[in-house]
């Protein structure tokens, strides 16, 4: 029998895209494939970096969908263990084809700004190297963004969302990078924001061009990443702050540790 044929519904191309979007459905099925039955607290370790309720509604999902089995070894203490059924094991095969022909292909960027004059700027100086894609509001990001894009320019301030909102509802389904630009100065939250770089307008063509082929460019590994996310923000925050008069001296301090931190492991 072909491998395709143990999973029907995504024997097109469409179909097998729109799983691979959902960022955590192709990590279940790799862990599930390679360890074997797990627990949960024992699928959610070896994942990693994954909460227990977003694991549990994607498992859910993933069980009610035929790819997973769940089994109820006990109530009392609740215990249960996940395996892959035959529809989930013939999905390997099909993701690693479709994840090596997605790497294969050019960078794609989405620019999101709502003034459309700069929108078609920013596009313009992106598209002689990039496939870019333009947004001008938060919904229309949401329709556009995808498994196939790599890096998300999103405005901050957008008049049907803020780009707090936006990278929020982007990073929890897609793993992308995303770089805010915003003509405000930026505080001491930014820290905490799944952002990779934060410009302040106005943006030059050779800062944004720069920016965007250190993040899409090079061949970071994830930790390599998280340190140039964090240092961007500390760089950030340094030039266009009192950093004497910061509102959050701890969650400065507490970026600086975590600086130190990476610094040692990469």
């Amino acid at each position: 029998m072909d491998e395709r044929d143990l999973s029907p519904e995504l024997g097109d191309l469409e179909d097998a895209t729109e799983f691979l979007s959902r960022k955590w459905y192709p990590l279940i099925i790799f862990t599930l494939s390679e360890a074997g039955d797990l627990g949960f607290n024992d699928l959610k370790e070896s994942i990693g970096d994954v909460s227990g309720k977003v694991l549990s509604e994607n498992l859910s999902n993933l069980v009610e969908e035929g790819f997973v089995e769940k089994e109820v070894l006990s109530e009392s203490p609740k215990r249960v263990k996940y395996s892959l059924t035959e529809k989930g094991t013939g999905l390997r095969p099909i993701l690693e084809e479709m994840l090596e022909w997605a790497g294969s292909g050019e960078v794609k960027v989405l620019v999101v700004e709502d003034e459309e004059s700069l929108a078609d700027l920013y596009v313009n100086w992106l598209s002689s190297k990039y496939d870019v894609l333009k947004a001008v509001s938060g919904n229309e990001a949401l329709e556009k963004i995808g498994r196939d894009v790599d890096l998300v320019v999103l405005d901050r301030e957008l008049p049907d969302s803020s780009g707090e909102q936006i990278s929020s509802k982007i990073s929890e389904v897609y793993d992308c990078s995303i770089m805010f630009t915003t003509a405000h100065d930026p505080e001491v939250d930014i820290v905490d924001m799944p952002v990779d770089e934060y410009l302040t307008k106005p943006v030059s063509k050779d800062e944004l061009l720069n920016a965007v082929s250190e993040i899409v460019d090079g061949d970071m590994t994830d930790l390599e990443r998280n340190l140039r996310s964090l240092k961007a923000k500390k760089d950030v925050l340094e030039s266009e702050k009192d950093l004497s008069n910061l509102e959050d001296k701890e969650k400065y301090q507490d970026l600086l540790d975590r600086i130190e931190e990476l610094n040692r492991k990469v």
